[in-house]
Order: C-alpha cells, then sequence, then structure tokens
C-alpha cells in the first residue's frame, strides 16, 4: 500500500513538473511575440520623447503611434493623464487641457501598456516623454512705474551707479524668451550708458553739475530676446536721477564791480555810499556756506570793510580823489574756494561851487507830427567840484516833455500840435545836492499840413438861365492849417462850366451846348500843403427847361423817327415775303408746265397699260397707281410683264375712286370721265359680253364682237385750270389717250355722265345709257383713275 502510495506520488510529482515545464516554455514564447508586435516604430522602443509647443490648441494630436503589430493583435491602454489622452482606435495622443510652460509644467510624463489581443499578460510598458517648448507669450513687467536715485554730482567718471530697476518675464525659457535686455534712450547718452544689457546698472560718462541739470528722468526699456522668429515684447519704466549738489563752487559776487562815493575829509566810520550793495553767494545752492570778505593788497588805509556784511567805511580820512580797491570774498569751510570783485570810491571834494550848464538856452525845432517818445533835446551842466554827482529835473511841472534825472535828455511825451500851441518855453534845473542852476529850454512847433480844406457848405443848389458868362454861385473854403493857399477846380462838366482862384462858378459854354435841365457840378478845393490835401462839394445847377423847338431834335421828332423806322422795317419785311412767296408759286407753275408738256409727248404711251380692277364683294372706290416709267415697246405699248396691274396680258374692268379733293391731285394724276374698254380678246376674255350683254356698236353690232378700241373715252388730267372739272366738255381737257396702232377705227357712240355743279350724280336714266347690266350699281361719286409716268 506505501509502495502504491510511492508510486503514485511520484508519478504526479513527475507530471507537474512537466505541466510547468511546458507552462514556462509557453510564456517565454508569448513574451518574445508581445514585445515583437508591441514596441513603438520605428525605433522600436519603450522610451519616446515628444516635443510639444505650450501653444498647441486643445484637441490637437501631439504623436501618432505606430507599432509592429496591428490593432486586432495587440490593445493598448494609457495611464489617466491630466494633460493628454490615448485614442486606441487612432493610436493617437491628443491633448486634453492647455499647457503652460511657464508655470513648471516644462516636462510631462505620459504612460501606456500594450498587450497581446489574445492574453492580458505580458504587457510592454510603454512611456512618451512630453517636453513641453516654452512659446514668447508674456512680456517683460516691471515692479515699479517709477524709480528714484540719487548720485553726488562729484561721482567721478567712469563709476557704475546701482539702480533698483529690475523687470520679470513669465515666460519659462530664460535663455530666450524670458531673458530680458535693458536699454535706455540716445537723448541721455552723453552721461550714462549701460555696458551689461542684463543689468540695469549705469555708467556715468560725464561730469553731473547739480546747478545745471540738477533732475534727469530716463525712460528705460526692458525686452526679450525669443528665438524661431517670434515677436520680441517689451516694456518700459522711468528713472529719477537727482543729483545732489555738493560743494564744488566757488563763491561769486554778484556784480564784477561796483562804485561809490565819500566826500573828502570824512570821518573814521563814515560808510561809503555805494550804488549797489557788495554781496557774493555760494554757488552751491543748497549748500551756500557761509563767506567772509576783506581787502586784497590794499595801498592805503583810508577803507575798511566788515567781513560778514561787505559794508565799507572810511577808516582815515581820505583826500579828494579816486581810490580802487580790490574785495576778496571767501568759502569759511573751505579757504580754497574764493572770488573777488573791484570797488571804485571817488572822494569829492568839499561842494564848493555850484553846477553849470554848457550853455545858458537850449532851443529845438521839431514838426508837429513828431512821434511820441523823441528826443527833443539834450542838456549837459558840470561841477568842478570833485566828485560831484549831478541830477536835473524840469523847474514846473511839465505834461508834454519828460527829462532823465541822470542824463538830461528831454523827450516827447504828448503830441504836438501847431495848432494849438507852437512854442514851449521850459526851466530846466540841474543840482548837486547842495547847489541849483537853471536852464532854459524853447521849443518851437513847426506846422504840418494835417488838415484837409473844409466847404462851408457841401452841396450847393442854384436856379439860373442860360447865360453864358453868367455867374451861378461863389463856393467859399477854409483850412485849419496855417499859411496856406487853396486853390478851386472842377471834377465834372468842365466843358461847361468855370471856377475861378476866388471860388466864383460860372457858365462858360453857350446856351445851345446846355441841353439838360439840372447839372451836379462837382467843385474841389486844394490847399498848398506838402503833401497836398482837398476836399469836394457838389453845386447843382437848374435851368429852366428847354423849348420844345430848341435844340436839334425834339423828343417827339425823335420819336416819329423811332416809329417811321419801326413801321420801314415792317413794310420791308413784308415786300421780301410776298416776293418769296411770288416766286415759289412761279416756279411751282413752270414745274407742272414742264411735266405735264413731257406727259403730253410720250405719244408711244399704250392705254393697254391700263387696268381696272373690280373689287370683288366690294363697290367701294379704291386708288390704283399705273407705272409708265418702263421703256417704251417697238409697238407703241408698255410691257405687260412690268405692268403691275397686267393680269396675264389682259386688263379686267372697274371703278377707281379717290376720296381726296380734286384740288389735292398732282401734275400726273388723270380722270377718266367714261368708262375706258380695253381692246377685245376673244380668246382669253369672252366674259366681256357678260359686262355689256346688250351693248351694240353703230351697224348693231354687239360689242362683244369688236376688235377695236373706242376713241370717244375720256383720258383727261385735272391740270387745266380754265376748264371746270364737273364739265362735260372734252375739249377742254387734255387728251391723252389715242386709238391704239392697227386695231381699227370704228367708235363707240360718245356716252358720257355729267356731274352737277354740287358734285351730285346723274338721273338713273342717263347711268343705263351707258351701263346695261342692272346687277352693276353705279358708284355714289365721281369715278376717276390716277395715271403715273
Amino acid at each position: 500500500m506505501n509502495e502504491m502510495t510511492f508510486t503514485q506520488g511520484m508519478a504526479m510529482d513527475v507530471s507537474l513538473r512537466m505541466m510547468l515545464w511546458m507552462l514556462l516554455a509557453l510564456s517565454v514564447t508569448s513574451a518574445v511575440d508581445v514585445y515583437d508586435v508591441c514596441l513603438p516604430l520605428p525605433d522600436k522602443i519603450t522610451e519616446i520623447f515628444v516635443d510639444v509647443q505650450e501653444s498647441t490648441s486643445v484637441g490637437s494630436v501631439v504623436k501618432k503611434m505606430q507599432y509592429n503589430g496591428t490593432h486586432d493583435e495587440i490593445r493598448v491602454t494609457a495611464d489617466s493623464n491630466t494633460y493628454f489622452d490615448y485614442n486606441d482606435t487612432s493610436q493617437e495622443i491628443i491633448l486634453i487641457k492647455k499647457l503652460d510652460a511657464d508655470r513648471g509644467s516644462e516636462r510631462e510624463e505620459f504612460s501606456m501598456s500594450c498587450q497581446l489581443a489574445t492574453s492580458p499578460v505580458p504587457t510592454v510598458a510603454i512611456t512618451v516623454h512630453m517636453l513641453i517648448k516654452d512659446v514668447n507669450d508674456h512680456p517683460p513687467v516691471f515692479d515699479e512705474d517709477n524709480y528714484y536715485i540719487n548720485v553726488s554730482e562729484i561721482t567721478p567718471n567712469g563709476s557704475v551707479i546701482p539702480t533698483p530697476v529690475a523687470a520679470t518675464d513669465r515666460d519659462a525659457d530664460k535663455n530666450s524668451n524670458g531673458r530680458i535686455y535693458y536699454s535706455i534712450p540716445e537723448m541721455y547718452s552723453s552721461y550714462f550708458e549701460i555696458k551689461n544689457p542684463l543689468s540695469t546698472s549705469l555708467t556715468l560718462i560725464s561730469p553731473l553739475d547739480y546747478e545745471t541739470n540738477p533732475n534727469m528722468t530716463i525712460q528705460v526699456t526692458a525686452m526679450d530676446q525669443p528665438t524661431g522668429g517670434a515677436t520680441q515684447m517689451t516694456a518700459t519704466t522711468t528713472l529719477h536721477i537727482n543729483v545732489v549738489d555738493m560743494d564744488d563752487l566757488p563763491p561769486a559776487f554778484d556784480e564784477p564791480s561796483y562804485t561809490g562815493i565819500v566826500p573828502e575829509l570824512s570821518p573814521k566810520g563814515r560808510v561809503v555810499n555805494v550804488t549797489k550793495a557788495i554781496s557774493a553767494r555760494d554757488q552751491d545752492v543748497t549748500i551756500n556756506a557761509p563767506l567772509r570778505y576783506s581787502i586784497k593788497k590794499a595801498t592805503n588805509d583810508y577803507f575798511q570793510i566788515d567781513p560778514d556784511t561787505a559794508v565799507v567805511s572810511v577808516n582815515n580820512p581820505p583826500p579828494a580823489q579816486e581810490f580802487s580797491i580790490m574785495i576778496e570774498a571767501t568759502q569759511i569751510d573751505n579757504l580754497f574756494r574764493t572770488d573777488t570783485t573791484f570797488l571804485k570810491i571817488v572822494v569829492s571834494a568839499i561842494n564848493s561851487k555850484p553846477p553849470t550848464f554848457q550853455q545858458p538856452a537850449y532851443t529845438a525845432s521839431v514838426p508837429e507830427s513828431l512821434p511820441l517818445g523823441s528826443t527833443i533835446v539834450t542838456v549837459t551842466a558840470t561841477d568842478t567840484d570833485f566828485g560831484s554827482r549831478l541830477r536835473y529835473l524840469f523847474a514846473k511841472e511839465e505834461d508834454v516833455f519828460t527829462i532823465n534825472v541822470d542824463s538830461g535828455v528831454i523827450k516827447l511825451r504828448q503830441a504836438l500840435d501847431y495848432e494849438r500851441e507852437t512854442e514851449y518855453s521850459i526851466p530846466v534845473v540841474a543840482t548837486d545836492g547842495q547847489f541849483n542852476t537853471t536852464a532854459t529850454v524853447t521849443v518851437y512847433v513847426s506846422d504840418v499840413n494835417d488838415n484837409n480844406p473844409v466847404f462851408t457848405q457841401k452841396e450847393i443848389t442854384v436856379d439860373r438861365e442860360r447865360v453864358q458868362d453868367e455867374l451861378i454861385t461863389k463856393v467859399e473854403a477854409v483850412d485849419y492849417d496855417d499859411n496856406t493857399v487853396l486853390s478851386f477846380t472842377l471834377a465834372s462838366h468842365a466843358s461847361l462850366f468855370a471856377i475861378n482862384a476866388q471860388g466864383e462858378l460860372r457858365i462858360s459854354a453857350n446856351q445851345d451846348n446846355l441841353t439838360e435841365n439840372q447839372y451836379d457840378v462837382v467843385v474841389i478845393v486844394t490847399d498848398n500843403g506838402v503833401p497836398s490835401r482837398q476836399s469836394s462839394a457838389v453845386v447843382k445847377v437848374k435851368f429852366p427847361p428847354l423849348n420844345p423847338t430848341i435844340g436839334n431834335v425834339t423828343m417827339q421828332e425823335a420819336g416819329s423817327d423811332v416809329v417811321s423806322i419801326c413801321l420801314g422795317v415792317v413794310a420791308a419785311t413784308l415786300l421780301i415775303i410776298v416776293i418769296i412767296l411770288t416766286v415759289y408759286i412761279v416756279r411751282r407753275r413752270l414745274q407742272s408746265t414742264e411735266q405735264l408738256d413731257k406727259a403730253k409727248n410720250r405719244s408711244s404711251l399704250d392705254p393697254r397699260g391700263i387696268m381696272f380692277k373690280k373689287h370683288p364683294g366690294s363697290r367701294a372706290p379704291s386708288r390704283v397707281a399705273i407705272d409708265f416709267s418702263n421703256e417704251e415697246s417697238t409697238d407703241g405699248g408698255t410691257t405687260l410683264a412690268e405692268n403691275p396691274f397686267t393680269l396675264d396680258g389682259n386688263s379686267n374692268y372697274g371703278y377707281i375712286h379717290s376720296d381726296e379733293s380734286e384740288n389735292d391731285r398732282d401734275v400726273d394724276e388723270i380722270q377718266i370721265e367714261t368708262a375706258v374698254i380695253p381692246y377685245r380678246n376673244p380668246g382669253k376674255f369672252p366674259s366681256n359680253a357678260a359686262v355689256f350683254p346688250n351693248m351694240e356698236d353703230e351697224d348693231g353690232l354687239p360689242i362683244n364682237e369688236l376688235s377695236h378700241s373706242y376713241q370717244n373715252s375720256s383720258l383727261s388730267t385735272f391740270k387745266d385750270s380754265n376748264d371746270s372739272l364737273h364739265s362735260d366738255s372734252t375739249s377742254s381737257k387734255k387728251g391723252l389717250m389715242k386709238s391704239m396702232n392697227g386695231i381699227g377705227t370704228k367708235s363707240l357712240p360718245n356716252k358720257k355722265l355729267s356731274w352737277a355743279g354740287n358734285g351730285e350724280m346723274p338721273s338713273n336714266k342717263s347711268l343705263n345709257s351707258l351701263d346695261h347690266d342692272p346687277g352693276i350699281s353705279p358708284i355714289d361719286e365721281k369715278p376717276e383713275i390716277t395715271v403715273y409716268f
């Protein structure tokens, strides 16, 4: 029993080992197949690196995966990821969230697993490293809009001046998109420069001076450095530089020199009278260091100066002469900073003599038009006392003129007027402060022609007779300029009137030349000034109305002439119209006669060309045209083939009629007052017997048996003005149809119809004598036919 159990155990152990070996072999075979079909192409590696721009749009495909195995052989899954997802159907990696490399996500790991479609194990792990590429989408940004620094004006050239100016850029790529360069405008390049563009430190290249330019405002620009042709972004800020004033300048006097005066033998301590107080200041304004004054290189001790106030006074009584001393101002805290000026002191002698004018009286002659502010005269006085200072003034109040107290120049203050004042006498005083002296200035005002002459009356009206040399009036004018001579002239009608120097206006023309009832005579008065001035007045001279018979032509005669001329023009126009109408009528009649003669001369025309067509179903009259314009035939007849009214070479019977007035007929219109019976052609038209069944000739033969024409039919024109259009007489008509050659000579009795003068039709009896066919009704109006040649 135990042996069997051992044997069975051994068998089971062997079976298990064999199964394990089989599973191991199967496992190895499967593993080899998975790697073969799951590794991505083309490199067949499990680590893949993909560059993705951070500006890639959501939904974009960032990587198209390719495998050695087909979709039916493998299954690929992806781990959950914030930014990417995998589509197993299209085998694409898709962006599902906006990327931002500037927030630190410069790299993303995307993990996938690949396995056989027939077995879930084993799997191949695939890692896709997404390298997020930065895009220049952020400009540089300064921390502040304004920055402030202080720089001493004694900063040496070449010094590097640090500044707090700084900008940041959120772009992740600090080597390009996030790298910032700084610059300043060229207008400050003479003072500063940025040598390292990655820093805002300034290098001083020119000395600063607080007194010249205490403040500077510089615009600093920050620029990023994108690559790949991306747009560069910039930002600006303002740097305020305050130049700090330093003790770098010496003091300076307000004036380069000064002048003072003091009497001779003045006691010690008497202050010298200086025109302007002596003063100096430190040019370093903000420092304004205290100064000390002193006299340099004094050759005597006549004067002394207060070291703090710079007041100069007498130290020892000076003699009457001029002294020039040098005064120095020294900066207390820096004895090397000094400045000097000069003071001229005039020591005047004791005032014992008064001033004296160079001349006791001054005169000047000026025109009254002299402009204000013009110089009239200059008075000058002297004083023998050394150091005396003279002053000039008017002895009494003066409104027209002014005087300079130091120079004695007298100028015009108010406008002059010769007519108001011709002379001014002005007392002028010169004083040295103790003694005075006086001189007289006389100003003569010369007249200027500044007034126009004026008529006492601007308009004068007088009534006078037409008498030559008659005095009309005397005009008067005045001129407020002195010594003015006035002259008179005429500006109108100078050929009819005359005026003399006294202003007497007279008639100079004879009465025949004075054709107007009133004349407005313009008189001009002119003065003799330079330039001359003038004015005008009007004298209205009225005369009695002219006699209608006086003068060359009266108004009635002039009016009559105008009417005569108009009537003559109208008569001439009518005569021309009558002549034109007469010529037209004559020419018209001549043309009519010529055309009628041409028609009569065409004796070879054959009436076989005339056709009368019966209109079936209607007895309405009609108008037809018969054309004889073609060439004549050899037998004298028209060519039937060319005749539009020919039917098979024969004519039919009928009436034609025009509703137009007979007076409207043209020269070529022809009237047939009785029926025209064409020649008979028994072979083609036997129907004539039906038309005239009972008509016979003189011998009693029926008409249809005849083979000749009928001469007694009347074919005539309407152009004979001597006969009535409705007359029965054929002798008054122009016969246009003759018997046809070679056709016989028998005549049909002349059967004519006559119309009354009122256009009424004849009686039925007369009509029946011609038309024996009761089926043919007579027409209501006179039949007619028009033949055109």
